[in-house]
């Protein structure tokens, strides 16, 4: 049987199968030397091990080992049973792939971040189209229904905040003393806003004299006289595009003769310019893109309030700024030096402990080392025995320990420089 399989497996096809047939025994299977194999076709990973596995089975084996015994296809003369075998191993790496696919993209499903936003714009295009699918004897088909399109109406929503950390303290008289709110349009298009004022409220001691509004001009929420804008109602009423905010100051006059303890309530109001109502009020073609505005839950108006409390000493801080360019003049351009003076005072009977002036260094500036100050004698920018440092007590900010201050205080002046970046 031996010199048989041997004798099989030099012949050439077809005589070997005719051999392979006669001795009763699997052979494996060749190309015949003078037939020249045909050129492949370029074939996935997958597939090269579906013809592996149907291949391997059939390999010359040891004779302790004998080869099992294979169905074989008439048509073919391939083995049946490691057909079935490889079909089962490409469903198998077919699942791990899929299994591996989904396993990858796992965690950049899991680790994306919350997307904040305050909804779709107004005058955005929604649209929606149906299909179907169906066999008729045979035949399929796909039909698409009509496509129906509307635009997203703008929503008219507000929100205002009153931004003093706590009950603003004044002497009594006290004159312009600034009260600090933020204006944020929550809406989901661009819109306008009308300011108001109202000091006779009720439940306080006294009624502030209201004197102005002003607009923050550079967007850094600190009141600057010679910076921000005095409001005029109907001329340059705030605009806000959607989810955009400004700061906004309130002026008062304190009246004379009041209590310590006593307190004033200051209440401002705004109002959008394009419509306020019960929620759900629309404004045809007053939206943005010509939609139709739709008053949100805010009404389309808010207004908060705020609180001076009389005390027997204030403080009251005057900054400003010299600005030197490096041409030789006095234009905020890059490379240009803004010089910062702070001048703080106390008004009242009393005597206000512990005064500290902390004044956060300007984005987009660096500070110029060396250069702070306080009553023209310099300072250190370290945290260290003197009394003020740039960054030492808090991160990215000038500090300055004034100590204790009264009435009788000279007026005490800190200044620093930065360079416009």
């Amino acid at each position: 049987m031996r010199m048989a399989t041997k004798s099989c497996n030099t012949q050439t096809f077809p005589e070997r199968d005719t051999c392979c047939e006669a001795s009763g025994r699997p052979c494996g299977r060749a190309a015949a030397p003078s037939r020249p194999a045909p050129r492949r076709p370029r074939i996935t990973n997958l597939a090269r091990s579906a013809r592996q596995a149907v291949v391997s089975p059939v390999r010359s084996r040891p004779e302790n080992n004998p080869p099992q015994a294979h169905r074989v296809d008439a048509a073919t003369s391939w083995p049946v049973r490691p057909c079935v075998e490889a079909v089962n191993r490409l469903k198998r790496r077919f699942w791990n792939c899929r299994w591996r696919y989904a396993l990858c993209l796992l965690p950049a499903l899991c680790l994306q971040g919350p997307v904040l936003a305050t909804g779709t714009g107004a005058g955005t295009s929604i649209s929606n189209t149906a299909t179907t699918d169906y066999v008729i004897a045979g035949n399929g088909s796909t039909i698409s229904s009509n496509t129906v399109t509307l635009r997203v109406d703008e929503k008219l929503d507000m929100n205002l905040a009153w931004q003093d950390a706590g009950n603003v303290s004044v002497n009594t008289p006290d004159n312009d003393r600034v009260m600090s709110y933020l204006l944020t349009n929550t809406g989901n298009g661009n819109d306008s806003y009308t300011l108001g004022v109202q000091n006779s409220l009720g439940g306080d001691q006294f009624d502030p004299v209201f004197v102005d509004i002003y607009l923050d001009a550079n967007g850094d929420g600190i009141f600057n006289p010679g910076t921000d804008i005095p409001y005029s109602a109907g001329i340059n009423d705030p605009a806000l595009d959607a989810d955009a905010s400004l700061a906004i100051f309130v002026r008062n006059t304190i009246p004379a003769g009041l209590n310590n303890g006593d307190l004033g309530d200051n209440r401002l109001t705004a109002t959008s310019r394009t419509g306020s109502g019960l929620p759900g009020t629309a404004f045809a073609n007053a939206g943005d893109n010509g939609t139709t505005a739709v008053v949100g839950t805010s009404g389309g108006t808010d207004n908060t309030t705020g609180t001076y409390a009389v005390s027997g000493t204030s403080i009251a801080l005057l900054k400003s700024v010299v600005i030197a360019d490096p041409s030789g003049g006095t234009r905020p351009v890059p490379g240009a030096t803004m010089t910062y003076s702070i001048d703080a005072s106390a008004a009242g009977t009393a005597t206000a402990s512990g005064v500290v002036i902390t004044d956060p260094l300007p984005a987009n500036t660096t500070y110029s080392a060396g250069t702070l100050s306080l009553n023209a004698a310099p300072l250190t920018d370290g945290a260290d025995a003197d009394a003020g440092d740039v960054g030492g007590t808090t991160p990215n900010t000038v500090t300055v320990y004034l100590g204790d201050l009264t009435p009788a205080s000279p007026v005490q002046t800190i200044a620093f420089e930065v360079i416009i970046n």
